[in-house]
């Protein structure tokens, strides 16, 4: 994940304007269908506070498409109703949604756990190697932020409640198959490409 372009260049502060409006674009679209999968997971939950939990998770998740959508997006032309997905963001997305219709819970909170341990782990990198007056500070400060790593904390815990004996394999293949989206998704990106 690192050494793709699109985060070295993130880190260096060269990343062109038009590379990260375009992924900042992709990023609403891809919160507006992780909150439907939380949501999911939240339906599928047998625990009352793991619901409450995962719905709160769930709103956290729309609350900060429209935050990034003020904050970078406000004087694009974008609209998270009418804009297309790139294919890596529909991919990605219909993985989840999929795997929240048809697989297990377990396997459902593995594949959500990706997103945020990914930036979690990334973002702590990248800030470590950034430059001095980076333009995506801000928006790298976020993933390190210590109200970030508890959020992710929460979702290992609750990926770690969800494991069940015999569910370990198909939970770490949900994962990874989500980290490859994850991947797929920067890729796409710094490519922007939308068809």
């Amino acid at each position: 994940m690192l050494q793709q372009p699109f985060n070295r260049e993130l880190a260096a502060g060269t990343l062109s304007q038009e590379r990260f409006r375009f992924f900042m674009e992709q990023d609403s679209l891809y919160l507006r269908e992780f909150s439907k999968a939380i949501a999911l997971a939240a339906v599928r939950s047998p625990f009352l506070a793991q619901q409450e939990m995962l719905l709160r998770l769930a709103q956290f998740a729309i609350e900060e498409q429209k935050l990034l959508h003020s904050q970078y997006l406000s004087e694009s032309t974008f609209s998270i109703d009418n804009s297309p997905m790139a294919p890596a963001c529909a991919a990605y997305t219909g993985y989840l949604l999929e795997v929240g219709y048809n697989g297990t819970y377990a396997e459902l909170m593995a594949a959500i756990l990706a997103c945020p341990w990914v930036y979690l782990r990334v973002g702590q990198q990248l800030a470590r190697q950034t430059v001095p007056n980076n333009p995506y500070a801000p928006w790298l400060d976020t993933y390190t932020n210590p109200d970030f790593e508890a959020t992710v904390q929460i979702f290992i815990g609750l990926v770690e409640s969800a494991y069940r004996p015999g569910e370990w394999e198909p939970m770490q293949a949900a994962f990874y198959r989500a980290s490859e989206l994850e991947y797929g998704f920067w890729a796409n990106a710094y490519s922007m490409v939308l068809e």
